[in-house]
């Protein structure tokens, strides 16, 4: 775990923090500043305890600095969190020391864009330890993968095309959908887009047959994009989805097939020294084959379709994407275990790499403003707003 020291991140929050350029994101759609909440998540520097300031509101992006300039002289900001666009003001209506003081019929949560969160530790089969960063760097094309797949999906099925991504820091992205029809969706509408979005699973955290029976988009989907890109992934990257026995063997049992013709493939891949896309490729051509010649295997080609699947399908936090008021980590905050700063990501996501991000050291007391990269990733939408 890397070390961030309280100077370093008290110039990077009262200094170098985009707050311009996020206030900009948030009101682009005509929605005043103040009806936002934002929550800062800090640490006394007293007693070194954590707590979270909710219900706070700011007419001004100065405004905001200047707050966290003020508890910067007290506690230190761990992190800054953005809630729903409200009805109301929150910090007029709440008092930030007592939630319970809410008035639910003058107060709520109005809108909020979808906010979409998928991390790599909920890729269960692939067992990747949370805290090893080296480990969530090397399956990060699994995340740009399901980034492409999100945002064609966003597309294509809803209509929805400005969209801004963000790095999270470690293990995973926030997906931003700006579209207006985003921002009124209410908890059931954004349910149903995550839900159409998910790829079922059974019991044992794997892909249920025919998810891409559903509607013929998935099976274009699955054509055009996720096996060319897993086939990619086996031949130019160094993750371990069916290179070694074990993740052979991991394949094999997620296919979970017991015919002879079957089992005696994934013998013979086993054994051979040989390349994982040849390996690869050699099941594809046996499970095609007989599915094509006899009917009644047909549905193995659905078995298969399932593990690759389960290994590569974006895994979406459904608590964090459905509420229109789950607080999310802003952009551009500082992760805590790995002094990265949650960037943006370019549109063409093979020029990011997550070891390359821009990192806050205990020894950087001054860092570049970040807020140009913010502007140009929202001028890059095409979005007809003027910034």
């Amino acid at each position: 775990m890397s070390y961030i020291s309280p100077a370093s991140l008290h110039y990077f929050w009262t200094n170098n923090y985009p707050c311009e350029a996020l206030v900009e994101m948030l009101t682009r759609n005509g929605d005043p500043l103040k009806r936002f909440e934002f929550a800062f998540e800090c640490q006394s520097m007293a007693s070194g305890d954590t707590f979270m300031q909710r219900y706070n509101s700011f007419d001004s992006a100065n405004e905001l600095r200047d707050a966290m300039r003020a508890r910067c002289k007290h506690s230190k900001i761990l992190k800054l969190h953005i809630g729903a666009c409200w009805n109301g003001i929150p910090r007029k209506v709440v008092k930030v020391d007592d939630p319970t003081t809410h008035d639910l019929d003058r107060l709520r949560p109005d809108r909020a864009p979808l906010r979409i969160d998928i991390d790599l530790t909920d890729y269960d089969q692939l067992g990747i330890d949370k805290d090893d960063i080296d480990a969530n760097d090397l399956h990060w094309p699994i995340l740009n993968l399901a980034i492409d797949v999100t945002k064609r999906a966003l597309k294509d099925c809803f209509g929805m095309d400005e969209v801004a991504c963000f790095y999270s820091g470690r293990r995973g992205v926030h997906i931003w959908v700006l579209d207006e029809r985003a921002w009124q969706m209410d908890d059931e509408a954004r349910a149903t887009v995550i839900e159409f979005l998910s790829c079922p699973l059974d019991k044992r955290g794997v892909a249920k047959d025919g998810f891409l029976d559903r509607t013929p988009w998935y099976a274009e989907l699955y054509d055009g994009l996720i096996r060319p890109r897993f086939v990619d992934m086996l031949e130019n990257s160094d993750m371990d989805l069916f290179t070694t026995n074990a993740a052979v063997c991991r394949f094999e049992e997620m296919m979970k097939l017991t015919h002879p013709e079957i089992q005696h493939v994934f013998r013979e891949i086993k054994m051979e020294p040989t390349t994982a896309v040849h390996q690869f490729t050699k099941l594809v051509g046996v499970v095609n084959a007989m599915a094509t010649k006899h009917k009644s295997c047909a549905w193995m080609r659905n078995r298969l379709h399932a593990a690759v699947l389960t290994l590569v399908w974006p895994r979406f936090d459904k608590g964090a994407s459905t509420k229109l008021n789950h607080l999310i980590k802003a952009p551009f905050s500082v992760h805590s275990s790995t002094c990265r700063i949650a960037v943006p990501l370019p549109d063409n996501l093979a020029n990011f790499w997550p070891g390359d991000v821009p990192k806050l050291h205990s020894e950087d007391h001054e860092i570049q403003s970040a807020e140009g990269v913010l502007r140009d990733k929202l001028t890059a939408l095409g979005v007809p707003k003027q910034w």
